[in-house]
């Protein structure tokens, strides 16, 4: 049975008919040899042809079985699901179709790399385990390189064919090419017909290619429904973490984060939500590069990671802001937990052998009590990071109060964004004095918002949420544009006035600062000195390396360089020393109460005292009173800057009180305007 359909009466009306047609035949033959002998030769020709008939017959029947067999196999591939490496039922299918004792798979893509085998054989035969490294035969070489057929019959010792039949230690047997519509992928072999006294012939190798191609195919199909799944896998992978850091991103934060607070509304617990966002990440971008800043957000994740405790999930939600979810924790415990992440971001990171210190404000929100859902919550903890930038704490916990400040917040930056792009800005100028001459050398250049609907915003009103937003860059190029230009205008009128610009940190550790500068002394028409860029000792110690470095090239294409605010840190006399400073500025403080308080009268003498003997030009700020100015003139400072000089006016007014109708007048009234100056 199987192949061959029957069944025992089929067997007993085979026999039967048989007999009956050979005692037919003989009765037939004894009666025509009776009639005349030569009668027999029709009788031979008659059996001759029907020898013929039944040999065709015979070969329909196995070509009707070879497709009854293609048609089952290709149902059993269609059926049969990933095998896991074991083709054991596919070539026992194999070998069971052609009759075959045994049956095995050479896998060899790649003629570099080294084949597969998988094999089967009948049970009583020892079966090796699949899969294993091995070296084709001749004959199998021969089929994956050409993507031919080889029908392996016994012949001369020297052929391939007997090679390949002595290493296998086999009879006989076919190997054909598995192809696909581009390649060949491997061969099939089928060894040992189980009648020994039949072997394989030319349909058999047909039957076999047939049977190949099916498992070519069937093969590409299992590797594409595989590729098909990873790729499944892979586009849900992408789907729920970050591309650069591989931590959850902020869909799965949300997925996730959505379920602990309906756990936290069901069974009456609390739970919170941590955001982190690293302080002036945008300067490490903008000086080293975004791949740097990558390389950076890669390294703070691993940080956040291995800081993570069970039940706590860190992601990135974009850029460099960072989330942890805590599914169970009061207020306490979530400030803790804070903690232990600022912490771990701490030490000083390495990109590019640069080292770079990275710090975070983390914002806390608690839920349910700041929020019954995800996005709500988030925004307050959003909020509450904020609060801790502006404060400069390391974490802050929502506050109700501050959401509306928030807000307000969050429309200054709109608007200030908008004001910069269209240049609505305004610079307005003070004026610094030579207490030897009394005339006026220069100005400080201090920027001014006129917000439609707002008035004049002084710049401590928005300066510091520029800094924290990135927009100091843009803000400063204004400035220094508008400052430049106007200081063209004095000097076209004789009036070498030097214009005195304000850098903030984030401007120091952009590597095109000098060459922005340098292009905008250049566009104006003015030299270098005419220009002194001011600068605070906490603004330079932010990135001491960075900032020594970039002070360095600015001093050296001539800009002059002033140290504001000297006398409140802690390391001022240090940055005296090590940077290229032109001129130290008194801090108001201690200026104001030098008439009163002995303490501060000392300190402006040794300040003044100390700056001339590093060569420094000395400016004392916030003069306001006649008798200060005219102790300063005692104690020998260079310059003066304050209220009893003259407050920050617009461009206009600063330029009628240095040409004004009745000629060059100042504040006092002994002010004018100085003869253009040497250069420092």
């Amino acid at each position: 049975e199987g192949a061959y359909p029957g069944n025992g009466k089929w067997v007993v009306l085979t026999a039967i008919a048989s007999s009956s047609i050979c005692g037919g035949f003989g009765l037939a033959a004894v009666t025509l040899y009776v009639t005349g002998p030569a009668n027999v030769l029709l009788l031979w020709a008659g059996v001759a042809a029907i020898v013929l008939l039944y040999r065709a017959y015979g070969r329909a029947l196995r070509r009707l079985a070879n497709v009854d067999g293609l048609y089952q196999f290709a149902v059993f591939l269609a059926t049969t699901s990933d095998t896991k490496g074991d083709m054991t039922p596919v070539l026992d299918e194999i070998r069971m179709m052609l009759h075959a004792a045994g049956a095995d798979i050479v896998i060899q893509e790649d003629p570099q790399a080294p084949a597969v085998l998988l094999r089967a054989s009948e049970p009583e035969i020892p079966s090796v385990d699949p899969p294993l490294v091995h070296l084709p035969g001749p004959a199998t070489q021969t089929v994956l390189r050409t993507g031919t057929s080889v029908l392996l019959r016994a012949g001369a010792p020297d052929s391939e064919e007997q090679a390949e039949l002595t290493q296998r230690r086999a009879r006989n047997g076919i190997v054909v090419a598995m192809r696909t519509e581009t390649r060949t992928i491997g061969a099939l072999c089928v060894l040992d017909r189980d009648d020994e006294t039949l072997s394989f012939g030319p349909d058999d190798v047909r039957l076999l290619e047939t049977v190949a191609g099916q498992v070519a195919l069937w093969l590409e199909h299992g590797r594409l429904l595989g590729r098909l799944r990873d790729a499944v896998a892979e586009r849900e992978r992408q789907a729920l973490h970050d591309m650069l850091t591989g931590m959850p991103n902020r869909r799965q934060f949300v997925e996730r984060a959505t379920t602990a607070i309906r756990a936290a509304l069901r069974l009456k617990r609390s739970g919170a939500v941590l955001l982190l966002d690293l302080d002036r990440f945008k300067d490490v971008n903008d000086t080293l590069g975004h791949a740097s800043g990558d390389l950076l957000l890669c390294q703070v994740a691993e940080r956040l990671v291995s800081a993570s405790r069970t039940g706590e999930l860190v992601a990135r939600l974009g850029g460099d802001e960072f989330a942890v979810l805590l599914p169970k924790a009061n207020e306490e415990e979530a400030l803790d937990i804070g903690r232990r992440y600022a912490a771990a971001l701490a030490p000083t990171f390495q990109v590019d052998s640069v080292p770079v210190a990275v710090e975070a404000s983390i914002g806390v929100a608690m839920f349910p009590t700041n929020g019954e859902d995800v996005f709500t919550v988030l925004r307050r903890a959003d909020v509450a990071m904020y609060a801790a930038k502006e404060s400069g704490s390391e974490i802050e916990v929502y506050n109700p109060d501050r959401d509306n400040h928030s807000r307000k917040r969050l429309s200054v930056l709109a608007d200030l964004r908008s004001a910069i792009d269209l240049e609505e800005l305004t610079v307005f100028y003070q004026p610094k004095v030579d207490l030897r001459t009394g005339l006026i050398t220069g100005a400080e250049a201090l920027v001014r918002w006129p917000r439609p609907g707002h008035g004049l915003v002084p710049p401590d009103l928005f300066i510091p949420q520029a800094e924290q937003s990135g927009l100091m860059g843009p803000l400063t190029k204004h400035v220094a544009t508008v400052a430049a230009d106007q200081c063209r205008q004095w000097w076209e009128r004789g009036g070498a006035i030097t214009v005195a610009i304000n850098l903030s940190a984030r401007n120091l550790i952009d590597p095109h600062l000098p060459e922005l500068l340098s292009g905008l002394i250049h566009s104006a028409g003015i030299p270098a000195h005419a220009i002194t860029l001011e600068l605070t000792e906490s603004a330079v110690i932010a990135n001491p390396a960075r900032a020594k470095d970039t002070l360095a090239r600015l001093r050296g294409l001539g800009f002059r360089l002033s140290l504001d605010d000297f006398g409140t840190g802690q390391a001022s006399l240090q940055l005296l020393r090590s940077h290229p400073f032109t001129e130290v500025k008194i801090d108001r403080s201690f200026v104001q109460g030098m008439l009163v308080d002995p303490d501060d009268a000392a300190i402006v003498s040794t300040v003044i005292n100390l700056g001339h003997w590093l060569g420094l030009r000395v400016v004392a700020e916030g003069v306001q009173e006649e008798p200060i100015y005219n102790r300063l003139v005692e104690m020998g400072c260079d310059i003066a800057q304050g209220y009893l000089l003259g407050r920050p006016m617009p461009a206009a007014d600063f330029t009628e009180r240095l040409y004004g109708p009745a000629g060059p007048i100042g504040l006092p009234s002994r002010l004018q305007a100085m003869p253009t100056p040497t250069p420092a």
